[in-house]
């Protein structure tokens, strides 16, 4: 998957966008394996998403701050600076569009950002 947020080092949360699809579910695979290996288990085969994983993760986890009179989305990085990401190619497009929702009710109800 392209990521500009990956490829320009402005987000690197996903950690395994520089791997091919395959080679990722791997390395979770072989996690996985590590962790239970004191254990006897039936490691079922990892399901794909025929390698179509944009706009796959249903689940969002955001720091909100204020970029100057608007709330944004994005993270934090280890600084304390933050970064806006309201359009991550991850996400479900449904998520995104609904961070431009949240924004405006945050400030109409005043509810503090985080930063």
């Amino acid at each position: 998957m392209k990521c500009d947020y990956f490829i320009n080092n402005i987000c690197r949360s996903c950690s395994l966008l520089d791997q091919s699809y395959d080679q990722s579910l791997d390395v979770k695979e072989q996690k996985l394996k590590s962790l239970f290996v004191n254990y006897q288990y039936e490691l079922l085969a990892t399901q794909s998403l025929n390698n179509n994983i944009e706009q796959s993760r249903t689940k969002l986890k955001l720091a909100a701050f204020n970029q100057g009179q608007e709330v944004a989305f994005g993270i934090v990085d280890s600084k304390g600076k933050p970064t806006k990401l309201h359009h991550c190619p991850l996400h479900a497009n449904s998520l995104n569009n609904l961070l431009l929702e949240i924004a405006p009710l945050l400030k109409k109800y005043s509810i503090p950002a985080y930063i």
